[in-house]
């Protein structure tokens, strides 16, 4: 194959240097305007978002930190010996501070804290300890790459390893870690001489393919993926001993990259743990992750006509299926931290390295502190897994542009942009930024060069992307399916399927304010994270020094980078303006940015490079603290949550309490495979699209091919339900044996059974359907293969809490002063009433409330299900909307040993006529 050269000729065109009294001028000019802005940005940042509320107990602890690592820095740079025993005693003294009484209460409020507020505490505790850790070991006179290497491993790999190997998940690191080294290996097959992150990307796509021709060959069983990756690894073990042996640890040559490189790690920390969780992402769970499960137990790679992705290119979920016998489930989401890990050590080592950045390592902390980046790991997607493709394409440029245009370096740039198009088809922008970068060095070499640059740069495209256009035209007759159907007619969808429109618009007065307000409104953008505000804080400085470079001294390297940043961004919001699909554009900013400022550190000498590099540190930490802090931002302000599910990751919390809680159709499925298993087809209604924890075929309304879907559309659309008798034939005749749905959907909630239509009103469900099991809202019902007759009776029902005559029996008054008015619960404004009931676990309860609120008013109905030693195991609750009296019932299945339920009642200005529980079924 293809040789790269190692050869570092700059092709940048010259540029006239500026010198004298002009360039000084400039130069002052725009640091105050630098500094001007930057006060700008961050003062509008912090009036929108705020800072996290935090104890004076983090802060102590983050100052103690910094102090006891600079501490042990001292200790381990005179006794290396001395670093594994410094380990086990902090560890210890730690646990033991914590039986402590007053240690444990001062350090309570930290368990306490909110997930955003609990990360941005760790990093200001990692920024000191990295600090502290670097001054030590300056003071005992050790800063060797050795030194730093056992430093690292003892102080930071062993307590993560420690802490994942309590939890189950250490083998796990391991089988992700091999995976790498795997990929890495196979491409210096392919790539001999090169080195960094390119060569591992072109691994990826060659396993990629690999996994592709097994799957559609019938050979994707867990036996065949461990032996292909078994045999893989005994070929090329000189290839995996090499890839190995180049992993090293430089020491930081700075107090602000200690600093940053501490902080960095902390937050990869933090996002392995939420890697680790089970997984409960929509997406994940809709098909990114349970595609890759249902080929594994099918041992094929077949469309799925329940998951329209299937019949696209799926690129990324072939990655998934090749470590999914290692990782399991939550697999989308460590392939994705292992993609990511690789993307910021690339970022250090591959275009900050070839400047000889002195801070480095505050690049990569600011797009990894972007809480845009941090979904990715708390929910499974594949937009890291595309980025990480496109960064290798613009990287395998940026190499060729300094090599002397070696033709490998090009063939690599297509395929990886071939294979970023073929994870999602959005993935084409970097075809469009790789040519944009190539085509003007290879032009000016001339028509031959060019000719024969364009046919290794397409052969490679064509070479990453080709299997998948073919499959798609093979099993969807389109192939670039979903898009263009107008032209390529697939029947599996409409001619033109529906449509999102997001941000602010393309025309021109809307995208000269869309970087504003992408920054400041993200939830235009539909927001499940932000961009870091800092990079808009330095936007200033990084433009000048584009406009400043010097050529010839090697500081205009970051233009392929703004020009990367610039075409993504275009490509970006003339097309949809979701920031989910911007990560690309993230990562080429904050390249080019971070090269345009260490080219100022450079400018302003030692004194003022470092105290650039400070302020550079206070943002990054301070911008982070500020994104989460945001009321938008949802994900970050629960507690232990899919964010930073510390307590099931490391085994305080059940896995199925932890699936109960955050993803409400888990409960339901777990019933339904112990109870049918495979055998069952379900029908998920208005909202619910979970294709991962259901067993049996489960169709999720509106996805699905034409042929699924359009036949249940009809029956819900307005006007499509003819009668009961047809509705029920049509379920039968699709092979549908349970009905899904969520009473708390927007079509249903705060309407009464009077008010309901179609398939949720009580004659259909009391004649055609059968309640089986409910939990969190979500009753399961069995389809009858034949209507109940109108004699015969319903199921039988024994009353829990039966209607009285005095409204106010057995209830427990525990705020407000309800009365009774002629057998009427009248409610006050503040009023609240308990009861508590005796209930049988796996045992289906109905609850029944019979109401009316006067305007301005509400009131809530919540229960609790508690074991025999009073240890709540569910709560459940439902407010009635005052538009809508009338009598309401819903479902729930008492959980596993549960023996007792308390009924809560609060609200006011409302009159409640009756309240009963009846149990509908029992084990």
């Amino acid at each position: 194959m293809w040789g790269v050269a190692d050869r570092h000729v700059s092709v940048e065109a010259a540029i006239p240097v500026m010198e004298g009294k002009a360039r000084r001028r400039i130069v002052r000019a725009s640091l105050a305007v630098a500094c001007a802005w930057a006060v700008l940005v961050a003062w509008r940042y912090v009036m929108v978002a705020g800072f996290p509320r935090v104890p004076a107990a983090g802060l102590a602890c983050a100052l103690f930190g910094g102090a006891v690592a600079t501490a042990l820095g001292w200790w381990v740079a005179r006794r290396t010996a001395a670093a594994a025993i410094a380990t086990l005693a902090l560890l210890s003294a730690a646990v033991a501070a914590w039986w402590i009484p007053q240690v444990a209460a001062a350090l309570r409020p930290l368990l306490v804290l909110e997930d955003g507020a609990a990360a941005w505490v760790a990093l200001l505790a990692a920024a000191g300890a990295g600090a502290g850790f670097r001054l030590g070991g300056a003071i005992g006179g050790a800063a060797d790459s050795a030194w730093f290497g056992r430093a690292f491993a003892v102080f930071c790999a062993v307590p993560v390893l420690l802490g994942t190997l309590v939890a189950g998940a250490g083998l796990r690191l391991l089988a992700v870690v091999w995976l790498g080294v795997i990929a890495h290996a196979t491409g210096r097959v392919l790539l001999r001489r090169a080195t960094g992150l390119t060569v591992t990307a072109v691994g990826f796509a060659v396993w990629i393919a690999v996994t592709l021709a097994l799957g559609t060959l019938g050979m994707c069983s867990r036996a065949v993926l461990f032996g292909v990756l078994g045999v893989t690894t005994v070929l090329l073990w000189r290839h995996v001993v090499a890839s190995v042996s180049a992993l090293r640890f430089d020491p930081p040559p700075s107090y602000v990259g200690a600093a940053a490189r501490a902080a960095l790690v902390a937050l990869i920390g933090i996002y392995w743990i939420a890697a680790l969780a089970p997984e409960v992402g929509p997406d994940a769970l809709g098909f990114r992750t349970a595609g890759p499960v249902h080929w594994l137990r099918a041992g094929a790679i077949r469309p799925l006509p329940e998951m329209t992705g299937s019949y696209g290119a799926c690129a990324g979920e072939m990655l998934y299926l090749l470590a999914l016998p290692a990782l399991g489930v939550p697999v989308g989401k460590i392939v994705q931290l292992l993609l990511g890990v690789l993307i910021l050590a690339s970022m250090r080592r591959e275009p900050f390295a070839a400047e000889r950045a002195g801070h480095a390592a505050l690049w990569p902390l600011m797009f990894c502190g972007s809480t845009l980046l941090w979904v990715q790991f708390a929910w499974g997607f594949v937009d890291v897994t595309q980025l990480f493709f496109m960064y290798a394409a613009v990287l395998a440029v940026w190499h060729w542009r300094r090599s002397a245009r070696d033709p490998g370096w090009l063939w690599a740039a297509g395929l990886c942009a071939g294979t970023a198009a073929a994870v999602k088809l959005n993935g084409g922008i970097a075809a469009v930024v790789v040519g944009v970068l190539w085509v003007g060095p290879s032009f000016r070499a001339g028509w031959r060069a060019l000719l024969a640059d364009s046919l290794r740069l397409g052969g490679g495209v064509l070479a990453g992307l080709g299997p998948w256009l073919v499959r798609s035209w093979w099993v969807a007759g389109n192939p670039v399916f979903p898009f263009a159907n107008r032209l390529f007619r697939s029947p599996l969808i409409d001619v033109e399927p529906p449509s999102h429109s997001f941000g602010v618009g393309t025309a021109l007065p809307d995208l000269a304010r869309l970087p504003w307000t992408l920054f400041f409104d993200p939830g235009k953008f539909v927001e499940v994270g932000a961009y870091h505000p800092a990079l808009l804080a330095l936007l200033p400085l990084g433009v000048a020094a584009l406009l400043l470079r010097r050529s010839a001294a090697g500081s205009g390297a970051n233009m392929p980078w703004w020009i990367a940043a610039v075409v993504a961004g275009g490509c970006w919001a003339l097309t949809e303006q979701n920031a989910r699909y911007s990560l690309f554009v993230l990562l080429f900013a904050t390249v080019a940015l971070g090269l345009g400022i260490e080219s100022w550190r450079r400018r302003l000498g030692p004194t003022g490079g470092g105290l650039l590099g400070v302020a550079v540190l206070g943002l990054c930490l301070a911008g982070f603290g500020s994104m989460v802090a945001r009321k938008e931002s949802w994900l970050w302000r629960g507690i232990r949550g899919p964010a930073l599910p510390a307590a099931v990751v490391l085994g305080d919390e059940p896995i199925d309490r932890y699936l109960a809680v955050h993803r409400e159709t888990y409960t339901s499925a777990r019933w339904l495979n112990d109870a049918h298993g495979a055998a069952a087809r379900v029908l998920q209604v208005y909202g619910l699209r979970d294709h991962l924890y259901f067993e049996a075929p489960a169709t999720s309304l509106v996805h699905g091919i034409r042929s699924l879907i359009d036949p249940m559309n009809a029956l819900f659309e307005p006007g499509g339900w003819r009668d009961d008798a047809t509705a029920h034939r049509a379920l039968c005749q699709h092979g549908y044996t349970h009905v899904l749905y969520s009473t708390l959907d927007v079509r249903l909630n705060g309407l009464p059974d009077s008010r309901r239509t179609g398939l949720f009103r009580p004659a259909f469900t009391d004649r055609y359907l059968e309640p089986c099991f409910a939990a969190a809202a979500l009753p399961a019902l069995r389809l009858r293969a034949a209507p109940r007759a109108a004699d015969q009776p319903p199921p039988p029902r024994r009353d829990v809490w039966p209607v009285t005559a005095d409204p106010l029996r057995d209830w427990n008054v525990a705020g407000g002063q309800p009365r009774a008015e002629d057998g009427v619960l009248v409610l006050p404004a503040g009023t609240q009433l308990t009861r508590a009931i005796t209930v049988r676990a796996g045992t289906l309860y109905a609850l029944s409330v019979d109401g009316t609120v006067d305007p301005g008013g509400a009131f809530t109905v919540q229960i609790n299900w508690l074991d025999a030693a009073d240890r709540l195991l569910l709560f459940w609750r439902r407010a009635v909307v005052p538009e809508c009296p009338g009598r309401f019932e819903f479902w729930q299945t008492a959980p596993q040993g549960a023996s007792k339920a308390f009924v809560y009642l609060s609200g006011g200005v409302a009159r409640v006529r009756a309240v009963q529980v009846q149990e509908i079924g029992g084990p």
